[in-house]
């Protein structure tokens, strides 16, 4: 609870400094890609939160591999983000970023899960039925690739569910046997 508050704090403070310098969508759009960069390569992460490396270390790295890809805010950001030692909480401050946008710009962004990749037009489908199912005006969906799904779709928009999944639904079978011999 106490880094969910931590990650709520960082990511208000940058969306506050990014609606003062007129760069929400900026920030918006860096951040997005700059998580897709972190979560296709997962080393990224290991090298960036290890106590091993000084944070000027870390700035270093930072800044060879990033700096031509997001804004001078956010880059700024990253600065203070190493010095508090708290790039851990990179994924959760995106996702309340990604909130408080969806607050200003009246879109909800949520999580798409498949066990294989899917392209673009076939994401933007599943958006416009979620919208649809869900009565929300505008979804935008980022996938996350889950083998354990075996196969289907399951999307998650502001705490809301929808399960598609062969194994959402072996799980509801199991959980109506288990009721069952009880």
């Amino acid at each position: 609870m106490k880094d969910l508050n931590k990650a709520k704090g960082f990511a208000l403070a940058l969306f506050e400094v990014a609606a003062e310098r007129h760069e929400i969508e900026e920030v918006y759009t860096d951040l997005n890609e700059l998580s897709k960069i972190v979560s296709d390569n997962p080393e990224i992460i290991k090298i960036l939160v290890t106590p091993k490396i000084e944070a000027i270390e870390k700035r270093k790295i930072f800044k060879s591999v990033f700096k031509d890809k997001v804004s001078d805010l956010l880059y700024d950001f990253f600065h203070v983000f190493f010095e508090r030692d708290s790039f851990d909480l990179f994924g959760s401050v995106c996702e309340e970023f990604n909130i408080y946008f969806s607050m200003y710009s009246s879109s909800y962004h949520g999580i798409v899960y498949t066990s294989e990749s899917l392209d673009k037009k076939t994401i933007e489908k599943i958006e416009k039925k979620a919208s649809q199912k869900m009565k929300m005006d505008k979804i935008k969906l980022k996938q996350i690739i889950d083998k354990s799904l075996l196969s289907g779709i399951k999307i998650i928009v502001n705490g809301r569910v929808l399960d598609y999944s062969i194994k959402g639904k072996m799980d509801n079978l199991k959980t109506s046997l288990l009721r069952r011999n009880t």
